[in-house]
Formats: C-alpha cells, structure tokens, sequence
C-alpha cells in the first residue's frame, strides 16, 4: 500500500507540473509572439534545435543510467550511493565540456553554414556556456528520480523556468528596442534557466548527503555506468541530429521554393512555435498514464499474465483513441477562435486545423511506445524513430523546394504515420491488438454530437464552448458505451494498487 501510495503521488505530481510547465511556456509563446513575432521566433528554434543536439551529447545517457543504478543499490540498502554520484559527476564533467567546446568553437560554421543566419553565432555561444550544467543537473535528476523524490525536482524545475522567463520578459523590456537580437535575450534566458535549476538539484542532492557515509569507491562504478549511457547516448544522437537537420531543412526548402528568408522563418515559427505546441499541450494527460503503464506490464510479463497484458495494451490503446479524438475536435471546430485568442494569429488558427487530424496518429503513438517500452521492446522503438527521422529528412530535401508547404504537409503526415503503424504492428507481435471499428464510429458519433448541441447553445465565450463540447462529448460517449464505468474503475485501479 505504501508502494501504491507512492506511486500515486508521483505519478499526480509528475502530471501535474507537467501541466503547469507546458501551460507556462505556451503562455510565454504567446507573448513572445506578440512582442518579437514569428520570424524571430522561428530563428530562434532553428537556433534551440541546434542546442538540443549539444545537450544530448553533454547528457550522454547519465541521467537513465544513474537512476537504474542508484536504483539497484538503494534496493541493497545503500541509500546514499556517493562513490556512485562521484563517477557521473566525472562522466558528465566530461561530456559536459566537451559539449561546450563543440558548440563554442563551431558557433561561426553552425550559424552560417547549417542554420543560415549570421546572427545566430552569439546565441549559440551563449547557450554553450549552460551544457556541463545541464550534464551535472542530469546526473542528480537521476538519482532523484531513482529515490523516489519527485516534489523536489518538480519544485526546483518550476523555479528555474520561472527564472527563465523572468529573466527574458525583464531583458526584453529594457533591451529590445535598444537592437539587441531577440535570440541573444532568449539565449541568455536559456543560461539563467539551466544553470538555476543545476544549483537548486545540487543544493538539494547536498543536503541530503551531507551525513552519509560510504566505503565503495567510484572507480567501481565506472565501467558500470559507462556500459549503460554509451548505447543510450548513440541513439540519442542519432535521434536528435536528425530530428535538428529535419528542423533546418525547412526554411532552407522554402527558400528554394520561392520563399523570401523573413517569410520563410515566419511559416517555421508560427508551425513549430505556435501551431504545434498548442496541437501537443494535452500531451502532459498522456504521461501519467506512461508512467503507470511501463511497470504494470513489466510486472505482468515477469509473471507471465499474457491475457493481462492484452488487456492493459488494448483497454490504455481505446481510452488513448477516445482521448485523442476528443482533442481533434477541439482543435478542429475551434482552431481559429484559439489562434486569435493565444496568439492574435488567424494563421496559427489555420495550421491547427491542418495538422488536427494527425492528434489520434501522435497520441496512439505515445501510448504504443509506452507500451513497448513496459514489454521490453524499447530498442525497436527507438529503430522506428531513426527511421521516421531518415524518411522526414530524406522527403523534405527532395520535395520543400517543389511544393513548399504542401510538401510539408504531407510529409508530416507521412512520418508521423509510418511510426505509428510500425509501433502497433511491433505491439501486435508481441501481445494480441484488437481493433474495433465500431468504437470509432461511436466516437465519432460522439464528437460531431457535442460539437453540434454545443453550437445550437451558441455560447459567446471561447472557453464556455469548449467546456460545453468537453462535457458533451463525454456524456455522449457514456450514454453510448464509448466509454464504461468499467473503464473508469480501471483508471482509478491503477492509481489505488499494485495489481493487474
């Protein structure tokens, strides 16, 4: 019970701040929009895409590797493993730095070369100085995580991107219409944010540790901790490299096309920036039911409950279905009131509705990878990301330059299916899958029904709308067995105890 307890708690937490944080940052997307615009913005993600490629190899895996190992020795009674946190420290001191000197010394190359935009080289620069915090502070993150002591790591990432913004709002105010480039301000921010949080974990991770004593030395742990981050780390490069060139192809491509650099930075910034992080925001649901799903079918398949994992994959896959489409209909009916209303874009409001039938496709996604995961099945996983990573940058060099946007279009909706399709027919081989037609025309059903009763109440307010078609929706999906008391006891269950 107490295992059960602990897990709900995390699991409400992680949820919860993870709510917060994406509420927050889509807060401070709509106000740099309104302030810097999407051109800038658009620079500035090419600019962030290429710092998460900096940021990966500076993590190098440590951070998953110190939790499955900090793990195993506070499970021997070794509650304080600091011989083990000695090793990462070193290890991530290392790549840390090495992260720096790749992205400061390359800044000029990256900047003109690869991002196309000169005064991309100072951001770049500025961003580097962060990396060997954002190793150290994975490390900590790791053992945390693998104690258990989720509140302080929500806690301490809610001050840092607090700082973080603060920092930005206070510096645009004083310095924009000085001709200060808004990427060096938000560059600048990105520093104040990774290194605070870096000196909150390690402020918290000392004052833990203070009294504890160890006799194990830390060169016991290397070999040990080296063998789990290295194949972690490779795929993770690979993952981000690509998923970085796929980012700067296009603007790249819709300069070939025609496009003029400002227009073509624009379009990026309001799909990238604005457009989809508005389409992934509900996401945040997503990961409590991740979180609790990788241990339960761990556990089922250590058991051998075959016909319990079938049901925990297909009952999480149809609830994801009704969840998923529940959110296409939001972003469908009301795509345009909602560009308006965060961003004052009616061209925000257009790309939302475009990319909202792919919500059910991203999210089944999710929820199939998550399984996966909790069978074993991760590697195939990660092959299905490099390959969808291969076929968006393979397709958007050859057609972007032809096409424009339309290429982009259904290239986005080729990969994103190409991976969803390959993750259930992976999930399929190794549990049995059932599909049910008759469910989705249910939902359906449903969906239109809430959208047309919420109409005919013809509600002035935007978020009075969307309430009224939320509530619809899941009493007509009640009244229609889209979904049972059953299913709601189920989600409850997973919360209340530990078995399947």
């Amino acid at each position: 019970m107490k295992s059960a307890s602990s897990l709900m708690k995390n699991t409400l937490f992680l949820t919860g701040s993870n709510i917060i944080l994406r509420l927050c940052a889509l807060c401070f997307q709509a106000y740099l929009a309104s302030n810097i615009g999407a051109q800038q913005l658009g620079i500035f993600g090419i600019i962030t895409s290429v710092g998460v490629v900096f940021a990966t190899i500076s993590i190098s895996g440590v951070r998953f590797s110190v939790t499955r190992l900090a793990a195993e020795e506070v499970s021997r009674g070794n509650l304080y493993p600091k011989a083990l946190m000695k090793c990462a420290f070193r290890y991530g001191i290392v790549f840390g730095i090495l992260s720096w000197a790749g992205m400061y010394f390359s800044a000029p190359f990256l900047s003109r070369c690869y991002i196309g935009d000169t005064g991309a080289e100072i951001p770049l620069r500025i961003m580097a100085a962060a990396m060997p915090a954002i190793a150290l502070s994975a490390c900590i993150e790791g053992y945390f995580t693998a104690k258990q002591k989720v509140l302080r790591l929500i806690l301490t990432q809610l001050t840092a991107q607090g700082l973080r913004m603060l920092f930005a709002v206070v510096m645009f105010s004083l310095f924009l219409k000085k001709g200060i480039f808004p990427a060096d301000i938000l560059a600048g921010a990105f520093f104040v944010g990774e290194t605070s949080f870096a000196v909150g974990m390690f402020i918290l991770y000392f004052a833990e540790i203070r009294k504890a004593k160890e006799k194990k030395k830390a060169s016991s742990f290397m070999p040990k901790l080296v063998k789990t981050a290295l194949p972690l780390a490779v795929s993770a490069y690979m993952r981000t490299g690509l998923s970085s060139v796929g980012q700067v192809i296009i603007p790249a491509g819709l300069k070939k096309s025609g496009m003029e650099s400002a227009g073509a930075f624009s379009v990026y910034g309001i799909i990238t920036q604005m457009a989809m992080p508005v389409i992934m925001f509900p996401t945040a649901l997503l990961s409590a039911m991740g979180d609790i799903l990788v241990p339960r079918l761990t556990e089922a398949q250590v058991k051998g409950h075959k016909t319990g994992i079938s049901y925990i994959v297909n009952r999480s896959l149809r609830l994801g279905m009704v969840f998923s489409f529940g959110v296409m209909g939001v972003m469908l009916f009301y795509s345009g009131e909602l560009g308006e209303m965060i961003y004052k874009s009616a061209e925000a409001g257009q790309y939302i509705k475009i990319f909202a039938p792919l919500i059910p496709v991203i999210y089944i996604d999710c929820i199939t990878d998550g399984c996966l995961k909790g069978l074993g099945q991760q590697v195939y996983s990660m092959v299905f990301n490099v390959l969808e990573g291969i076929i968006n940058v393979t397709l958007l060099f050859i057609f972007l330059p032809k096409a424009a946007m339309l290429a982009y279009i259904a290239v986005m909706y080729l990969k994103e299916s190409f991976n969803a399709v390959l993750s259930l027919r992976c999930l399929s081989k190794v549990t049995k899958v059932r599909f049910e037609p008759c469910v989705m025309l249910c939902i359906l059903v449903c969906l239109c029904g809430a959208w047309l009763l919420g109409e005919i109440m013809a509600w002035h307010s935007l978020i009075a709308r969307i309430i009224t078609y939320c509530v619809l929706y899941v009493v007509l999906l009640y009244l229609l067995n889209g979904v049972t008391r059953d299913d709601i006891k189920w989600i409850t269950s997973l919360f209340r105890n530990n078995k399947i």
